[in-house]
């Protein structure tokens, strides 16, 4: 087997798990200590197939992010570190109509199901859905309606 045939194997063999970004793949083949021209050469093939996408990716992370409970800002840091394609946040986000505090309001009611929120709670609860990675306006929302 041929040293582009061993990288292309050890490539798919992680595609096959789950998406990767090119960026993820190319840090992990690299630190498989194989060349990087094979590297190069391998997700040029594999993008070139169709069996890796930037775009896929990013919109399997968006869909991931949403059903842990994490928020835009989240998401938006997550496809800038990992490599995925800020274009396809972009036009996901023109496209979908996406209840973002709708969101915030149910992830809150997990958190604090039952419990009446006074001013100490709704701080705690500001600084959770932060943590999530939700924007200011969006957890001002989201506090005004579960408040109601």
């Amino acid at each position: 087997m041929s040293l582009n045939a061993l990288v292309y194997d050890a490539a798919t063999r992680m595609l096959a798990l789950r998406e990767h970004s090119q960026k993820e793949l190319r840090t992990k083949l690299m630190q498989k200590s194989f060349l990087e021209e094979d590297v190069d050469f391998c997700l040029k093939s594999l993008k070139e197939e169709g069996l890796q996408s930037d775009q896929r990716y990013t919109e399997s992370l968006i869909r991931s992010a949403i059903s842990r409970g994490k928020g835009l800002l989240y998401i938006k840091k997550t496809i800038q570190e990992r490599g995925g394609c800020s274009q396809a946040v972009l036009s996901w986000q023109q496209q979908s109509d996406f209840d973002w505090t709708g969101h915030a309001v149910s992830v809150l009611s997990k958190k604090f199901s039952g419990k009446s929120l006074d001013y100490q709670q709704q701080q705690k609860a500001a600084r959770f859905l932060q943590s999530r990675g939700f924007d200011t306006a969006t957890i001002r929302e989201a506090l005004s309606v579960e408040l109601g």
